[in-house]
């Protein structure tokens, strides 16, 4: 363009790919980065054996993910922060059950969810936006079985 000075040759090397694959002195694959055809970004890590150990992605939509996974490539820890502004951290057993759930609401509302092997909620602690804590416990058919709230405060 007209009274810009010309820009020094760049020294970087650029790759432009829908893929990209690293691998190790054996030619074993240990991490990839991939476009998915819908919009999806992927980042994810093996281990030496090939297993699945971590992935961070962002879908079509702009929602991040992050999961972690077990020696057995099955995915035990994920942390996503969806399109209404809720995350959420979810904690899964061997089975690939999740078992445990912290979410944080865009209302302000705190929770931790804990389900059974059955992958049924037995117990859910809530503090509201304003402070208020709430423990219930379900039974075996997810039905409140006990619930605890404080009590309403007394007028002076």
């Amino acid at each position: 363009m007209l009274g810009r000075k010309p820009r020094a040759p760049d020294d970087r090397k650029v790759i432009r790919a829908e893929g990209f694959e690293l691998v190790d002195r054996n030619g074993k694959t240990r991490a990839g980065l991939v476009l998915e055809p819908d919009g999806t970004v992927l980042l994810a890590f093996l281990d030496r054996g090939g297993k699945f150990r971590a992935m961070l992605g962002v879908d079509a939509d702009g929602m991040p993910t992050l999961v972690l996974g077990d020696k057995n490539g099955n995915a035990r820890a994920g942390v996503v922060v969806r399109e209404d502004g809720t995350t959420e951290v979810n904690l899964s057993d061997a089975e690939g059950r999740v078992r445990a759930a912290l979410t944080v609401e865009q209302d302000g509302i705190a929770g931790l969810n804990l389900a059974g092997v059955d992958g049924a909620a037995r117990a859910r602690l809530t503090v509201a936006a304003d402070g208020t804590p709430s423990l219930e416990f379900f039974d075996a058919g997810e039905t409140p079985s006990l619930t605890a709230r404080p009590a309403p405060k007394r007028k002076s």
